[in-house]
Protein backbone atom coordinates (compact mmCIF):
# COMPACT_ATOMS: atom_id res chain seq x y z
CA UNK A 1 0.00 0.00 0.00
CA UNK A 2 1.57 3.34 -1.05
CA UNK A 3 2.32 5.76 1.97
CA UNK A 4 0.02 9.15 1.81
CA UNK A 5 1.58 12.46 0.68
CA UNK A 6 2.57 14.00 3.83
CA UNK A 7 0.67 16.69 2.76
CA UNK A 8 -2.05 14.82 2.29
CA UNK A 9 -1.69 13.72 6.21
CA UNK A 10 -0.92 17.19 7.10
CA UNK A 11 -4.49 17.83 5.85
CA UNK A 12 -5.99 14.76 7.54
CA UNK A 13 -4.77 15.73 10.70
CA UNK A 14 -6.00 19.19 10.61
CA UNK A 15 -9.24 17.93 9.03
CA UNK A 16 -9.48 15.60 11.99
CA UNK A 17 -8.03 18.36 14.86
CA UNK A 18 -11.54 20.48 15.63
CA UNK A 19 -13.55 16.66 16.27
CA UNK A 20 -10.94 15.43 18.72
CA UNK A 21 -11.00 18.67 20.25
CA UNK A 22 -15.07 18.89 20.31
CA UNK A 23 -14.68 15.05 22.21
CA UNK A 24 -12.31 15.93 24.76
CA UNK A 25 -13.66 19.03 25.49
CA UNK A 26 -17.07 17.48 25.77
CA UNK A 27 -15.52 14.43 28.26
CA UNK A 28 -14.10 17.46 30.56
CA UNK A 29 -17.17 18.84 30.71
CA UNK A 30 -19.13 16.00 31.72
CA UNK A 31 -16.36 14.89 34.17
CA UNK A 32 -16.36 18.24 35.48
CA UNK A 33 -20.05 17.99 35.79
CA UNK A 34 -21.15 21.23 33.69
CA UNK A 35 -22.92 18.89 31.27
CA UNK A 36 -25.27 15.26 32.61
CA UNK A 37 -23.68 12.06 32.12
CA UNK A 38 -26.18 9.51 30.51
CA UNK A 39 -26.99 8.17 33.52
CA UNK A 40 -28.19 11.49 34.74
CA UNK A 41 -30.36 12.80 32.05
CA UNK A 42 -33.75 12.32 33.92
CA UNK A 43 -32.61 15.38 35.92
CA UNK A 44 -33.84 17.95 34.27
CA UNK A 45 -36.82 18.12 31.81
CA UNK A 46 -38.59 20.54 29.27
CA UNK A 47 -42.19 20.01 29.87
CA UNK A 48 -44.05 20.91 32.90
CA UNK A 49 -45.12 18.58 35.44
CA UNK A 50 -48.59 17.49 36.28
CA UNK A 51 -49.80 20.95 38.26
CA UNK A 52 -49.83 20.66 42.22
CA UNK A 53 -51.98 23.75 42.88
CA UNK A 54 -54.82 25.17 41.29
CA UNK A 55 -53.74 27.20 38.77
CA UNK A 56 -55.76 30.18 40.11
CA UNK A 57 -54.12 30.30 43.21
CA UNK A 58 -51.14 32.74 44.04
CA UNK A 59 -48.63 29.28 44.40
CA UNK A 60 -50.02 28.58 40.67
CA UNK A 61 -49.65 31.77 39.60
CA UNK A 62 -45.94 31.96 40.68
CA UNK A 63 -45.66 28.39 39.44
CA UNK A 64 -47.24 29.43 35.45
CA UNK A 65 -45.15 32.55 35.73
CA UNK A 66 -41.92 30.69 36.55
CA UNK A 67 -42.44 28.03 33.73
CA UNK A 68 -43.05 31.03 30.95
CA UNK A 69 -39.58 31.49 31.12
CA UNK A 70 -38.27 28.11 30.52
CA UNK A 71 -35.27 28.12 28.15
CA UNK A 72 -34.25 31.84 29.27
CA UNK A 73 -30.52 32.26 29.62
CA UNK A 74 -28.79 32.25 32.80
CA UNK A 75 -26.72 35.94 33.08
CA UNK A 76 -25.04 37.12 36.67
CA UNK A 77 -26.87 40.33 38.26
CA UNK A 78 -29.77 39.78 35.38
CA UNK A 79 -33.83 40.24 36.08
CA UNK A 80 -35.36 39.52 33.01
CA UNK A 81 -37.44 39.67 31.17
CA UNK A 82 -35.73 36.98 29.49
CA UNK A 83 -32.58 37.00 30.79
CA UNK A 84 -31.77 35.75 34.71
CA UNK A 85 -29.14 35.36 36.97
CA UNK A 86 -31.05 32.53 40.41
CA UNK A 87 -31.73 35.47 42.72
CA UNK A 88 -33.13 37.64 39.70
CA UNK A 89 -35.65 35.11 38.44
CA UNK A 90 -37.16 34.78 41.56
CA UNK A 91 -37.60 38.29 41.93
CA UNK A 92 -38.84 38.49 38.41
CA UNK A 93 -41.29 35.88 39.20
CA UNK A 94 -42.66 36.99 42.40
CA UNK A 95 -43.19 40.81 41.01
CA UNK A 96 -45.12 39.90 38.06
CA UNK A 97 -47.30 37.42 39.94
CA UNK A 98 -47.91 40.81 42.20
CA UNK A 99 -46.78 38.77 45.09
CA UNK A 100 -43.16 41.01 45.15
CA UNK A 101 -43.95 41.78 49.37
CA UNK A 102 -43.98 38.03 49.98
CA UNK A 103 -39.83 38.13 49.59
CA UNK A 104 -39.76 41.56 51.07
CA UNK A 105 -40.62 43.59 47.97
CA UNK A 106 -37.44 44.22 46.81
CA UNK A 107 -34.23 42.27 44.63
CA UNK A 108 -32.43 40.63 46.71
CA UNK A 109 -29.34 38.17 46.34
CA UNK A 110 -30.14 34.14 47.57
CA UNK A 111 -28.43 34.93 50.80
CA UNK A 112 -30.37 38.00 51.74
CA UNK A 113 -33.26 36.32 51.19
CA UNK A 114 -32.59 33.49 53.28
CA UNK A 115 -31.89 36.29 56.44
CA UNK A 116 -35.37 38.30 55.74
CA UNK A 117 -36.93 34.73 55.75
CA UNK A 118 -35.06 33.91 58.79
CA UNK A 119 -36.15 36.87 60.51
CA UNK A 120 -39.65 36.40 60.41
CA UNK A 121 -39.54 32.27 61.70
CA UNK A 122 -40.20 31.06 58.02
CA UNK A 123 -36.91 29.58 57.14
CA UNK A 124 -36.35 25.62 57.99
CA UNK A 125 -33.35 23.07 57.06
CA UNK A 126 -33.86 21.35 54.07
CA UNK A 127 -35.74 19.33 54.28
CA UNK A 128 -38.47 18.91 51.41
CA UNK A 129 -40.80 17.56 53.05
CA UNK A 130 -41.69 20.55 54.29
CA UNK A 131 -41.61 22.48 51.09
CA UNK A 132 -44.86 23.49 49.49
CA UNK A 133 -45.57 24.72 45.74
CA UNK A 134 -44.55 28.27 45.60
CA UNK A 135 -42.01 27.87 48.27
CA UNK A 136 -38.23 29.08 47.79
CA UNK A 137 -35.39 26.31 48.08
CA UNK A 138 -31.60 27.46 48.62
CA UNK A 139 -29.00 24.84 47.82
CA UNK A 140 -25.40 25.66 49.27
CA UNK A 141 -26.83 28.26 52.38
CA UNK A 142 -27.46 30.62 49.67
CA UNK A 143 -25.35 29.89 46.87
CA UNK A 144 -28.30 29.22 44.33
CA UNK A 145 -32.29 29.56 44.78
CA UNK A 146 -34.83 28.38 43.06
CA UNK A 147 -38.92 27.81 43.29
CA UNK A 148 -40.45 24.69 44.48
CA UNK A 149 -43.34 23.69 42.18
CA UNK A 150 -44.16 19.83 44.00
CA UNK A 151 -43.99 16.64 43.24
CA UNK A 152 -39.93 16.78 43.81
CA UNK A 153 -39.65 19.19 40.69
CA UNK A 154 -37.81 22.72 41.25
CA UNK A 155 -37.61 25.58 38.88
CA UNK A 156 -34.35 27.70 38.45
CA UNK A 157 -32.58 29.42 36.23
CA UNK A 158 -28.92 27.39 35.92
CA UNK A 159 -25.50 28.07 34.41
CA UNK A 160 -26.04 28.35 30.29
CA UNK A 161 -26.87 26.11 28.49
CA UNK A 162 -29.27 24.72 30.99
CA UNK A 163 -30.71 28.14 31.81
CA UNK A 164 -34.68 28.48 33.07
CA UNK A 165 -34.94 24.91 33.46
CA UNK A 166 -36.91 22.06 35.49
CA UNK A 167 -34.88 20.30 37.88
CA UNK A 168 -34.89 17.94 40.73
CA UNK A 169 -34.05 19.76 43.51
CA UNK A 170 -31.27 16.77 44.75
CA UNK A 171 -29.42 16.45 41.77
CA UNK A 172 -27.45 20.00 41.54
CA UNK A 173 -23.98 19.43 42.81
CA UNK A 174 -24.39 21.38 45.71
CA UNK A 175 -26.82 20.30 48.93
CA UNK A 176 -30.08 21.38 49.19
CA UNK A 177 -29.97 23.57 52.79
CA UNK A 178 -32.58 26.04 53.00
CA UNK A 179 -36.20 25.58 52.69
CA UNK A 180 -38.30 29.46 52.11
CA UNK A 181 -41.63 29.42 53.33
CA UNK A 182 -43.46 31.53 51.57
CA UNK A 183 -46.55 33.10 52.50
CA UNK A 184 -48.72 32.30 49.79
CA UNK A 185 -52.39 31.06 49.57
CA UNK A 186 -52.71 27.50 47.54
CA UNK A 187 -56.34 27.51 47.41
CA UNK A 188 -58.10 27.99 44.46
CA UNK A 189 -59.48 31.66 43.37
CA UNK A 190 -56.85 33.47 45.76
CA UNK A 191 -54.13 34.45 42.88
CA UNK A 192 -54.64 38.42 42.85
CA UNK A 193 -54.71 40.66 39.51
CA UNK A 194 -51.26 41.08 38.43
CA UNK A 195 -49.04 43.47 38.39
CA UNK A 196 -46.12 42.91 35.68
CA UNK A 197 -43.56 45.14 35.35
CA UNK A 198 -42.85 46.04 31.66
CA UNK A 199 -39.37 47.15 32.14
CA UNK A 200 -37.31 45.68 35.40
CA UNK A 201 -34.67 46.76 36.82
CA UNK A 202 -31.33 45.59 35.42
CA UNK A 203 -29.06 46.82 38.21
CA UNK A 204 -27.36 44.01 40.08
CA UNK A 205 -28.00 42.68 43.88
CA UNK A 206 -24.50 43.59 45.83
CA UNK A 207 -24.56 40.12 47.17
CA UNK A 208 -25.73 37.72 43.97
CA UNK A 209 -23.80 34.68 44.23
CA UNK A 210 -22.92 32.69 41.38
CA UNK A 211 -24.94 29.46 40.67
CA UNK A 212 -24.10 26.12 40.84
CA UNK A 213 -23.23 23.88 38.45
CA UNK A 214 -25.95 20.46 37.57
CA UNK A 215 -24.15 16.97 38.58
Amino acid sequence: MALAHPAMRASLTTAFQPRRIAVALTLCLTLAGLLPAPAAARWVRWDAPPPTVPADSEAGRVINIALGELHDKWTFGAVGPTEFDCSGFIFYVFKQAGLVDRIGNKRKGARAYGKWFDRRGWRSNGDLSTAQPGDILLWGNGHHAGIYMGDNWAVSALINPWGVSIHRPKKLDMKLTDVLHVQISRESGSAPTPTPSPTPSTEPSPTATPEPTPS
